[in-house]
């Protein structure tokens, strides 16, 4: 692990998964985010805490969401839609919404373009940090 991500032993507070699912929840829902994308963003953050991500967990990710919220450099209402579309690819203007939204949408309209075409490509363009790619690749 990078040092500047390195907590001491004696500074580590350890948070049950689903008090901190709930309150990454309800950061997301105060920054203005819907309940389904609140929930998708929340899940991609503790998917990196769970598996010991820790540089793209919420400890290291989450206030740098709320900074680009605020900052409006992410929209949390962003609608991200198809620009371009052909039968196993399309691309996706994110709209300035959250990558941890947008990714896993993209993940699963690539994996659907697979099944049916035998492989699946979708670009995104306009939007935030994805959080751990080990999310999307998990899909």
């Amino acid at each position: 692990m990078l040092e500047q991500f390195e907590i001491s032993k004696d500074e580590i507070v350890r948070v049950p998964a689903d008090a901190m699912r709930r309150t990454v929840e309800g950061i997301f829902r105060a920054l203005g985010f819907s309940d389904e994308d609140a929930c998708q963003s929340a899940d991609v953050l503790l998917y990196a805490d769970l598996r010991g991500y820790d540089t793209h967990g919420v400890s290291n990710m989450l206030r740098i969401y709320v900074d680009w919220v605020q900052s409006g450099a992410t929209d949390p209402k962003g609608e991200w839609r198809i620009v371009r579309d052909g039968r196993a690819a399309c691309t996706i203007d994110s709209g300035g919404a959250h990558g941890g939204v947008v990714g896993p949408a993209a993940m699963r309209l690539a994996i659907e373009r697979a099944k049916a075409h035998g492989v699946g490509i979708v670009n995104v363009y306009n939007g935030g940090h994805y959080g751990a790619a080990a999310y999307t690749a998990a899909m």
